[in-house]
C-alpha cells in the first residue's frame, strides 16, 4: 500500500508567520505545500532548513505569495577563498527576498576585503 501524501494549503495573513502557521496544523509531515498571502524572507529561510514537518516536502507552490520586504536576510556565507593568505575578513554574502533588485552595497568596513553583498530574488 503506497504512503499518504500530506498536502497543506496555507495562506500567510502576516509575513514572517509560516512556521508558527505550519506548528497549528494537524500534520508531523507535510510533503507537499501550497502558500498564499504575505511571505518574507523569513519564511524563506525557515522553507530552506527544511527540517521538522518540512523535511519530506516534495512540492512547494508560491504562485500566489506576495512578497512583503524585510530586513533579516534569508541565507548568508562567507567567501573563506576570496582571503587574502589569510589576512583580513573575507567577504560575507547576505540573500534578501525583495521585489527591488539591489546590486552589491559598499559599505565602510574596517577589515580589508569584507564588502558584504545584497543579492535578492524577485519575481520575474
Amino acid at each position: 500500500m503506497a504512503e499518504q501524501k500530506n498536502h497543506v494549503k496555507v495562506n500567510l495573513t502576516e509575513a514572517g508567520s509560516l512556521q508558527d502557521v505550519l506548528m497549528d496544523t494537524d500534520y508531523d509531515r507535510i510533503d507537499s505545500l501550497t502558500i498564499s498571502g504575505k511571505f518574507s524572507g523569513v519564511d524563506l529561510a525557515y522553507l530552506k532548513k527544511g527540517s521538522g514537518r518540512l523535511a519530506s516536502l516534495e512540492f512547494i507552490d508560491l504562485t500566489n505569495i506576495e512578497i512583503v520586504e524585510c530586513d533579516e536576510p534569508y541565507y548568508s556565507w562567507t567567501d573563506i577563498d576570496s582571503s587574502i593568505g589569510g589576512y583580513g575578513n573575507p567577504p560575507v554574502h547576505f540573500y534578501y527576498l525583495s521585489n527591488t533588485e539591489y546590486t552589491t552595497s559598499e559599505q565602510q568596513v574596517r577589515w580589508l576585503h569584507s564588502k558584504p553583498s545584497f543579492i535578492t530574488i524577485h519575481p520575474t
